[in-house]
């Protein structure tokens, strides 16, 4: 499970000089949501890293935002890294060292690997690995973010905060600018410049917050979605998986459109009176339920973009500065749904 870190320090051998990485990580996208992947949501930057890359489609998570972030910044497991199911304040007192609802300080991340290896480390966004196990102690030289819990407002800029303690924000919003997703992308490109001016070989890990809940964007962005998400879940589900087979990713007879899925057993004001039961056809929903429902998808669409264009600045800035080529750009995202 180290393999992917090692991967990463091997490279700068083989080519003779070090990559810069940058790693992208969404929370809670759905494995069609992107273009490239049969989507209807705008996604053109991603759209194109996937053209001339990889792109994969057998790849695996733990399921859950905290326990595949432990994996994926440690190259363990779950368990071996400390967080086999969620963070907690304090250590379980019965889990085991799989349960320690922290990063283990048995690990190594990756930050601190490529650190032994003279890069600059930096994040961006949600750490969700516990806040007293923070980036800045566990390898990384700038963070800004949040350290606590799973989601915050992406309008409070009060629960953002910038590490190294006694940091200055390079970056000024109004309570009435800001948007973190919008925020995240703009510290990542300032991290990216810092990283190019300090000579060495860089990390950013940008971990993103959308488009997990709570589901939030300017209502300008969602508002060109609205349309789309109105045809209702059985014809789009139908218009993805058509275009997962265009696009290779399905393929018949090993793939078939199941029906539509089980609503969980949950409270009733939480399941809609469906608890239990399989999701109801589009059509014989009433018209404001299929409004707000619709709504609700496309401040979803509107989140993903944003990571999008973010995406598209980045690497903008990296080919007008020549480090595209040089630099290993990964997509993921921490529970596919």
């Amino acid at each position: 499970m180290r393999c992917w870190i090692c991967w990463l320090l091997c490279l700068g051998f083989l080519e003779g000089k070090k990559p810069n990485v940058v790693v992208i990580l969404a929370d809670d996208l759905g494995y069609s949501d992107l273009g490239c992947y049969g989507g209807e949501i705008e996604t053109p930057h991603l759209d194109e890293l996937a053209k001339g890359g990889v792109k994969f489609s057998q790849m695996y998570t733990s399921a859950r935002c905290c326990p595949t972030r432990a994996s994926l910044m440690t190259g363990l497991y779950p368990s071996q890294a400390g967080i086999s199911d969620f963070t907690y304040a304090k250590p379980s007192k019965s889990g085991g060292p799989g349960q320690l609802g922290r990063l283990s300080e048995g690990c190594v991340t990756l930050a601190e690997a490529l650190k032994q290896a003279g890069y600059s480390c930096y994040y961006v966004g949600k750490w969700h690995l516990n806040k007293d196990t923070g980036p800045i102690r566990r390898g990384f030289d700038e963070f800004y973010g949040y350290r606590h819990w799973y989601a915050q407002d992406q309008w409070d800029r009060k629960k953002y905060e910038r590490l190294p303690t006694g940091r200055k924000e390079e970056l000024r919003y109004s309570d009435e600018e800001f948007y973190a997703s919008d925020v995240f992308n703009d510290y990542a490109l300032e991290f990216v410049k810092k990283g190019q001016a300090s000579g060495k070989p860089w990390l950013l890990f940008l971990g993103h917050s959308s488009p997990h809940f709570p589901v939030q964007a300017p209502a300008e962005r969602a508002d060109k979605y609205d349309e789309v998400y109105r045809k209702g879940w059985d014809v789009l589900r139908r218009e993805r998986f058509e275009k997962m087979k265009r696009l290779g990713l399905a393929r018949e007879p090993f793939w078939k459109l199941p029906p539509r899925a089980m609503v969980p057993v949950d409270r009733d004001d939480i399941a809609n009176g469906f608890s239990g039961k399989r999701n109801p056809a589009w059509a014989s929903l009433p018209e404001n339920r299929q409004k707000d429902l619709a709504r609700r998808m496309a401040v979803f669409a509107a989140m993903v973009e944003t990571i999008d264009v973010g995406v598209g600045r980045l690497v903008k800035h990296l080919k007008e500065t020549e480090d595209f080529e040089n630099t290993v750009t990964m997509f993921l995202c921490d529970g596919m749904l």
